[in-house]
């Protein structure tokens, strides 16, 4: 049985102490494995900062919620707390801001615009222990790296005859968040000076400085192309170019977002900035993720006119989709093939197989979940080269320039539809064409949409919280049973406290958790300070986690990447 230990003896102040921080939730775990990882093999290391980029969100104490403020006024009252929250780390030794110093034990990298929140680089773990305890911090996450995603469908969707009757996304401006584009390319307006007379202008968030225009294969095949696709299918539609590879952390995303904002009246004599694409991501999601600084920046563009599409990925996930299109304030876009034995090979990272497609199929790569908004064609499109020409480019990369497009021209038929993300969505469901391989979901039928007028709004989504999990089975330890709120949450068991193993053994855990939800299994052990030993973090919410431990001190964490609802935790130990 586990008898949590009793709070007395004056030798273990420093451990409650430390105790009383974790059990805040306020620290990412993936931080700690990031560590690991980069001890274990130095050279995945891609950014040459050093220690592990992370993003840290700040408590915000003003009378005001910040999804009521203006952008003005947003971005004054999010500069407030960053300036205090700097001053704190001037006064604890955390960092001096002088670049011709020594590293600081937290280097900032990016301070966010629209949000009230930091990007840095902590030199250590003990570093990410200082910073949570900070009164102005509310949770210190990973800043997660994302890549790039890797179709004639104009037709089938009736964006072609579409344009054709004047929907051209005439008036609409499209950001696209990518990688280089060459500007050079008679589809990218033929001339390296913005604006030109199809990219009005753009910033290169990556650098922070330097050119949106290369001619280097690795560097703008894919913005290039995801570009292009977007004014194929709405041809009058302005473009602006954002970058944010190589350095693609959710914090630069989120960076990108908020320039949409700022410049959310056009830029360059362009349109208005409607709509903004992201064909990328990373990371594993069952259900929503709303907690990462993208999703917010994601929101404040919603709510200033700005519509964010995103791809689900290309792990051929059932279930699962990536970030940051799992986020609640982005819609989210997968593929299906457009046309019947269309021309496609196996690709990583899925290299699944499909022998005869048929038009309307979900494509075998492309991740689909319940919270997966709508699907548009893809595979083997062609599109923009870069260098000159044309080249197809395929996965869920193409399927969302599509959707954006299609957006674009939505918009330019009815204004209406602008910043108002459920009923864009409830519209292409209402009135769209039925998915193969994926039942109750649609493909954009753009053309029914601009003729439909939306149809009887669907049921306003399937989000969800889940089921309560189930009872797991017989539980041959000790039994616990709780709930987390959503992504982010997390709970510390046993009832919040830790236990003392007083013999060698084996520690396992075993917990159940909501259909939908994606939660993770931790445990720590006292070693001078709280350290991982083991973790289960596979996609789901049923987790098992087994530790042959030495006597000491331990706790068990539930942390929920996306998704809430009950759990129960069986926990047997020595």
């Amino acid at each position: 049985m586990i008898r949590p230990f009793a709070f007395r003896a004056i030798a273990f102040v420093c451990l409650v102490l430390n105790m009383s921080l974790i059990f805040a939730g306020s620290i990412d775990p993936a931080i700690f494995q990031k560590f690991e990882d980069l001890a274990n093999n130095p050279i995945a290391k891609i950014d040459p900062q050093e220690g592990v980029r992370v993003v840290v969100q700040l408590k915000y104490s003003g009378f005001q919620t910040l999804d009521t403020l203006s952008p003005e006024a947003l971005a004054e009252a999010c500069e407030d707390t960053q300036v205090a929250f700097i001053d704190r780390l001037r006064a604890n030794g955390l960092a001096t801001l002088d670049k011709n110093a020594s590293p600081d034990l937290f280097e900032v990298a990016l301070m966010l615009d629209y949000q009230p929140a930091v990007a840095g680089y902590a030199l250590d773990e003990e570093t990410i222990y200082q910073l949570a305890e900070l009164p102005e911090v509310e949770v210190v996450q990973l800043d997660a790296l994302n890549q790039l995603f890797d179709v004639e469908g104009r037709r089938l969707t009736g964006a072609r005859t579409a344009a054709d009757r004047g929907y051209t996304g005439r008036g609409v401006g499209v950001a696209v968040i990518d990688g280089h584009f060459d500007l050079l390319h008679r589809e990218m307006g033929g001339s390296t000076r913005l604006p030109n007379s199809v990219m009005k202008g753009g910033r290169n968030i990556s650098a922070n400085a330097g050119n949106i225009h290369s001619q280097s294969q690795q560097e703008c095949y894919h913005g290039t192309g995801v570009a292009s696709i977007v004014r194929r299918y709405a041809p009058q539609a302005d473009i602006y170019g954002l970058v944010v590879f190589p350095n693609s952390y959710d914090s630069n995303l989120a960076a990108a977002i908020n320039w949409t904002v700022t410049n959310r009246n056009g830029v360059g004599g362009g349109a208005p900035i409607r709509v903004a694409n992201m064909s990328l991501g990373g990371g594993r999601n069952n259900g929503y993720c709303n907690t990462s600084v993208v999703h917010s920046a994601a929101g404040t563009a919603m709510r200033n006119g700005i519509l964010v599409v995103a791809a689900s990925g290309n792990e051929g996930w059932v279930g699962s989709t990536a970030a940051p299109s799992c986020s609640a304030n982005i819609i989210s876009v997968g593929s299906v093939f457009d046309a019947n034995n269309a021309n496609y090979s196996p690709f990583p990272p899925a290299y699944c197989a499909d022998n005869s497609p048929r038009v309307d199929e979900r494509i075998c790569y492309s991740n689909t979940s319940s919270v997966l908004d709508i699907y548009a064609p893809s595979e083997e499109v062609i599109c923009a080269r870069c260098g000159g020409g044309t080249a197809p480019l395929g996965g869920t990369s193409s399927a969302s320039p599509a959707a954006a497009g299609m957006i674009a021209q939505l918009i330019s038929a009815d204004r209406g539809y602008i910043g108002n993300k459920n009923a864009v969505v409830e519209l292409f469901r209402s009135t769209g064409a039925n998915v193969a391989g994926d039942s109750g979901k649609k493909r954009i039928n753009i053309l029914a949409a601009i003729n439909g007028g939306g149809g009887d709004g669907g049921d306003g989504g399937d989000g969800g919280d889940g089921s309560d999990g189930g009872d797991g089975g017989t539980c041959r330890g000790d039994s616990f049973t709780g709930s987390l709120a959503g992504g982010g949450d997390g709970d510390n068991h046993p009832n919040g406290n830790y236990y003392y193993a007083q013999r060698n053994g084996v520690h396992r855990g075993s917990l159940t958790g909501p259909s939908r939800a994606n939660f993770d299994l931790y445990l720590y052990k006292w070693t001078g300070r709280w350290q991982v030993v083991a973790a289960s973090t596979s996609p789901g919410a049923n987790e098992t986690v087994t530790y042959n431990g030495s006597t000491g001190y331990y706790f068990w964490q539930i942390w929920s990447r996306s998704g809430g609802g009950r759990y129960e935790l069986c926990l047997d130990t020595p």
